[in-house]
């Protein structure tokens, strides 16, 4: 499955509206929801309920945008650090859930740079979104 596909239904479900989340990735309309129609076909599940103007999220498309929103996150993550030349430590803590600490991204090794750290924590959909928008540099 590709990250886009997993974008797509995270789009549709946060906008509870194909046509919203066609216009928030730049899609077309009947493009996202011929994707969202093929992604159904081969998981072989509907993923969203459709009611009027509205839709919603069947229990097993909610699975799907739960652990979407991780995977896109984790993505995300790997792609700055990879980018930035970062290393990471990955740290469990007592509830399983996994905590980053990132290490002096390389150029900046040795300098007398000053780095500006912002700690925030919350749900991964919002860090993401202020990482596309160029708000956050790393999420």
């Amino acid at each position: 499955m590709e990250l886009r596909l997993l974008s797509y239904v995270v789009a549709i479900a946060g906008e509870g509206s194909v046509s919203a989340a066609a216009r928030r990735l730049h899609l077309s309309q009947p493009t996202l929801s011929r994707q969202l129609r093929e992604l159904e076909r081969s998981l072989g599940a509907e993923l969203f309920t459709r009611a009027g103007r509205g839709i919603a999220p069947t229990p097993a498309g909610e699975v799907l945008v739960r652990r979407a929103r991780t995977v896109l996150a984790e993505a995300e993550t790997l792609l700055a650090l990879v980018a930035a030349g970062f290393g990471a430590a990955v740290l469990p803590d007592s509830r399983r859930a996994l905590r980053r600490v990132g290490v002096t991204p390389r150029p900046l090794a040795g300098t007398s740079t000053t780095l500006h750290l912002v700690w925030r924590s919350g749900d991964a959909n919002p860090l993401v979104e202020r990482v596309r928008g160029a708000l956050t540099d790393l999420g």
